[in-house]
């Protein structure tokens, strides 16, 4: 695992790892310098989640027996919240979704196409969580695009590398897949809000589908618990 998050450190370039530049305004740039323009697109929009592009949800293995004397005495049995919950403004501790293994997919639709200048990644405090090794480490924001897009020299490469998911997922003929975030969630910082800002090399994109990769968390192969996702971005 140390060998892998190393290569991940190693093929991306320094300047698209957690950027914080932003452009000044004109008539082709984004409004990243007005921050009162940015709004919380999962807040104020209808974002829903994409089950094709979406990862399985993890299940508890049940023992036949057990589930059979639950059913005899009509015992409710608890389900594992759907992905849909990450979308949800109140974090609450163990309310999250927990997607199936240490690495999968998140897809996001937006009701309508948007700049995306942000992603907020939230979970439960260290000192709060049951298990912090569920928690997401790495992870890559996908903006799915069908206009075809000069990309950076260098940049697409290099993040497709260690991106798994065009073998995971059947894109349309024509999808370009551009990376617009990478995300490094540090369970050991003071803040369990943590920001992420857009490369600004996309921001005068619009979006309407979006991917969250999760290339790995801290420890555990079981499951990775997600608490709540946030894009930040206009119109």
């Amino acid at each position: 695992m140390e060998v892998f998050r190393g290569d991940i450190r190693r093929n991306l370039s320094p300047e698209w790892v957690e950027l914080s530049g932003c452009s000044r305004r004109n008539s082709s740039s984004p409004p990243a310098a007005n921050e009162s323009a940015h709004v919380n697109l999962t807040r104020v929009h209808n974002i829903q989640v994409v089950d094709s592009l979406t990862s399985e949800t993890y299940r508890i293995p049940e023992r036949l027996d057990v589930g059979l004397f639950q059913w005899i005495l009509g015992l409710k049995v608890a389900r594992p919240n759907p992905a849909a919950v990450v979308l949800r403004n109140a974090l609450r501790f163990g309310e999250c979704w927990p997607m199936d293994g240490p690495s999968g997919h998140l897809g996001l639709q937006l009701v309508q196409a948007m700049h995306i200048a942000k992603i907020i990644v939230r979970h439960v405090p260290l000192e709060m969580a049951e298990d912090i090794r569920t928690a997401p480490r790495m992870a890559i924001l996908w903006g799915l695009s069908e206009e075809i897009t000069v990309l950076p020299t260098e940049h697409p490469s290099r993040a497709t590398h260690i991106s798994t998911l065009p073998a995971r997922l059947s894109l349309a003929n024509g999808t370009q897949m551009l990376p617009l975030a990478f995300i490094n969630y540090d369970i050991h910082s003071s803040s369990y809000t943590q920001t992420f800002d857009t490369d600004v090399r996309y921001q005068h994109k619009t979006f309407k589908l979006v991917v969250l990769e999760i290339l790995d968390n801290w420890g555990v192969e079981d499951l990775t618990c997600l608490y709540r996702i946030h894009l930040v971005g206009w119109m």
